[in-house]
């Protein structure tokens, strides 16, 4: 017989709760034309399943808890915790027990549903498994025996796992599980995409760095030399995110997109935030302005500002404001909130202005007046408090560092997450046209996926009090180490980037790792986002690129794997006689 290999979608994945007599644990479908395969087997076929294949399909279903894709209700949210693996391994041995000892394989008997008459009378065409559950009992990894339900279902990822079905020469029909890391797009209408969020796990995704980094803190640089896909890292996040009530037409631009080209000529805030005529006796407003308050118009959806080749003008002159405001980011029990980018007083001689929030917002957007919360439009806080960063917004600038540009101060990169992009191999190039292409309204990236939940150290500290010291204990020991191989040299870090330390690992906890992963992942990236940056020198402060005990080697010692590699990298400028982290 031939061997069926059949992709699960969504209809057949993931983990359940197992409930007697719910068709969402017995039953399997197949494709119509696989019937043929089991024709003259009579109403019930004998599955084989092996122990060792089932326990790499759970590991594997663990590995991307909770799940990265999932279209159905009736799965639960489960987090990925050590004692669901051991629950798992435990049922599966319960599974293969047979008189006290644990088998390689156990079969399994399943009813061939075909054509049945339902209870009003209609035909069921399709063709499907039915019996897949079966009761059990085993062992926890407590010693304590209980009792559970089995079912093949709960082995299989949604776009991820491939069911194989081949006959043996027994008679028996030999089933197995393989795993792809990148999900599958069957082509029947529903794009098969990560549902990114605070409570997903994201190991494969390529949006992960920028994901977790924004959610850290929302200013973001992408350093890299030209034509490496800055830009279009921002126009991508902005498709997948984008609600049908902003897409345009053309499907170019979308509505919650700003592209803001940064001048050489920008010397001072006013061509990004705007200023005071005294000709005209009003404050003339920016296109990026204008943007915050589009953005505070629909706070459940992410906005993003990409501030092209943002060093062609000093940072520190035209964004100085905007710095200093990020840093009054505050935690609210209404949310994130800031000081004000542009006072008041600037808002209240606008048309409408004392009607509400809404009526300024027209004025620079008519075209858009749907699916404004009514008190988000009738709210007079621009009148009355100014315009602040909305914690929906999210800048991110695009770095191009060579003899056109300007170098940035280390007070600009301590308040940014660096992520370089220099590209990969050129035919990575190719398949990715559908990365700048409206998702389907169900797909859409959600606020809560890219939002920061944290502002400071001790909310995260809040959060997971039982990690609590080992999180303040394990952090700040791994960044004294870096600190006092910085020693002597203006590259130490302070409170500051700590901060953002404990922030980072609290993302990842929330995402569903160990804590000896998030710390160990959170140390790695942050030196490499926050602290590599900043170091840059000759022999004379770094040391002799030959010299295994210069400050560049000494720091390998005490970071992670990828920092590790840009620190291999800076040493090898170094035996030039100078080095710094841009390439």
């Amino acid at each position: 017989m031939t061997e069926i290999i059949k992709h699960i979608n969504d209809t057949n994945a993931s983990y359940r709760s197992l409930g007697a007599g719910n068709a969402k644990n017995t039953d399997l479908f197949l494709d119509a034309e696989h019937y043929e395969m089991f024709q003259g087997s009579g109403e019930q076929i004998t599955v084989r399943f092996e122990r060792e294949n089932l326990t790499k399909a759970m590991l594997f279903i663990a590995s991307i808890l909770p799940r990265k894709y999932d279209n159905s209700s009736a799965h639960e949210n489960i987090p990925f915790s050590t004692e669901f693996v051991y629950t798992q391994l435990a049922i599966l041995n319960g599974f293969f027990s047979v008189e006290g000892t644990i088998a390689e394989t156990r079969t399994q008997r399943w009813n061939l549903r075909k054509n049945i008459v339902k209870k009003n009378g209609e035909v069921d065409n399709r063709f499907y498994f039915n019996g897949l559950i079966e009761d059990i009992t085993y062992t926890n990894y407590k010693g304590e025996t209980r009792s559970t339900k089995f079912t093949i279902r709960n082995y299989l990822a949604g776009g991820y796992s491939d069911l194989h079905i081949k006959k043996a020469n027994d008679g028996i029909f030999d089933v197995w599980i393989t795993n792809i890391r990148e999900p599958y797009n069957d082509n029947k209408g529903r794009d098969i995409t990560y549902n990114i969020g605070s409570t997903q796990k994201l190991d494969n995704s390529s949006y992960l760095p920028y994901l977790t980094a924004l959610r850290t803190k929302p200013f973001m640089l992408l350093a890299g030399i030209s034509g490496t896909g800055k830009s279009r890292i921002v126009r991508e996040l902005a498709f997948k995110s984008c609600p049908e009530f902003l897409q345009d037409q053309d499907g170019t631009t979308p509505g919650n997109y700003c592209m803001i080209e940064v001048k050489p000529n920008w010397h001072d805030s006013s061509d990004l935030l705007g200023y005071y005529s005294n000709i005209a006796e009003q404050y003339v407003f920016t296109d990026f302005i204008k943007f915050l308050v589009k953005a505070m118009m629909f706070p459940e959806v992410p906005f993003f500002v990409c501030l092209d080749e943002m060093n062609l003008a000093p940072v520190e002159q035209y964004f100085a404001e905007f710095l200093s405001v990020l840093e009054t980011r505050k935690k609210t029990e209404s949310g994130i909130k800031t000081g004000a980018l542009v006072k008041a007083k600037y808002f209240e001689n606008l048309p409408d202005a004392d009607r509400g929030d809404g009526y300024i917002y027209t004025q620079w957007f008519p075209d858009i007046k749907q699916n404004v919360p009514y008190n988000i439009y009738t709210n007079p806080t621009l009148k009355t408090k100014g315009l602040g960063l909305p914690e929906n917004v999210f800048v991110i600038g695009t770095v191009n560092m060579d003899d056109t540009t300007h170098q940035f101060s280390r007070k600009v990169l301590d308040r940014a997450m660096t992520i370089e992009m220099n590209g990969g191999k050129l035919i990575d190039m190719f398949g990715h046209s559908n990365d700048l292409e409206y998702l389907p309204e169900e797909n859409v990236w959600k606020i809560d996926q890219f939002k920061p939940k944290y502002v400071n150290a001790d909310e995260v500290l809040d959060e997971h009090t039982t990690e609590e010291e080992m999180l303040k204990t394990q952090l700040s020991e791994k960044l004294d180490a870096i600190n006092d191989v910085l020693e002597g040299t203006p590259f130490v870090v302070s409170y500051r980037v700590l901060n953002e330390l404990v922030i980072y690992a609290g993302v990842l906890l929330d995402d569903g790792k160990g804590m000896d992963e998030a710390i160990n992942d959170a140390v790695d990236q942050i030196t490499l986002m926050k602290i590599l940056p900043r170091i840059e020198g000759d022999e004379d402060m770094l040391g002799n690129a030959k010299d295994e005990n210069n400050r560049l080697c000494q720091l390998m010692k005490v970071v992670g794997p990828q920092s590790q590699a840009k620190l291999r990298e800076m040493n090898r400028r170094l035996g030039s006689g100078f080095t710094r982290f841009w390439p």
